[in-house]
């Protein structure tokens, strides 16, 4: 067995201790922060243009009382709801200079993530038993909505971008 070095020892010792003065570091940052405010950063999340379309907000927040079934599905359908509106916004916007021809490629790609986070949440209520009537409802409003703006994304870019 090969013996350490004066050297190696000491940079062992001290790789040792700056790990385990890491380590405690990051768990007393943790500890500090109260978990219900970790929870409350994470479902606050600004959505300014789902905020904008008070008809959609209002859908949202029926369906966030079902969040608590399927809480990663819930976070994955607002944000793939804000997402295309944020770029249905941009494409009505834009000109000639400023059209980005991903758009309608990015909302198509959004809107699957979505609807499929819908119908997840779908099979997730059923297996609960829970609000079925009322989901459907609100998720029949939100598909209509990925729809319509996948439609208006292509229309706007196809018609800004010559």
């Amino acid at each position: 067995m090969a013996a350490l070095s004066v050297g190696g020892k000491w940079g062992l010792i001290g790789g040792g201790l700056g790990l385990a003065g890491g380590i405690t570091l990051a768990l007393a940052k943790r500890r500090a922060r109260p978990p219900q405010q970790q929870r409350q950063e994470h479902d606050d999340s600004d959505t300014p243009y789902l905020d904008a379309h008070g008809d959609l907000a209002s859908v949202c927040l029926e369906l966030a009382q079902f969040r608590h079934v399927a809480p990663r599905e819930f976070r994955t359908i607002r944000e793939s709801l804000e997402l295309v509106l944020e770029i249905a916004a941009r494409a009505g916007a834009a000109t000639r200079s400023t059209v980005n021809h991903a758009w309608p490629g990015m909302v198509r790609h959004a809107a699957y993530r979505g609807a499929e986070a819908l119908r997840l949440m779908h099979a997730k209520l059923e297996r609960v038993g829970r609000g079925a009537t009322s989901f459907n409802e609100a998720a029949t409003e939100i598909q209509t909505a990925f729809d319509s703006c996948q439609h208006n994304v292509t229309l706007d870019v196809s018609c800004a971008g010559g």
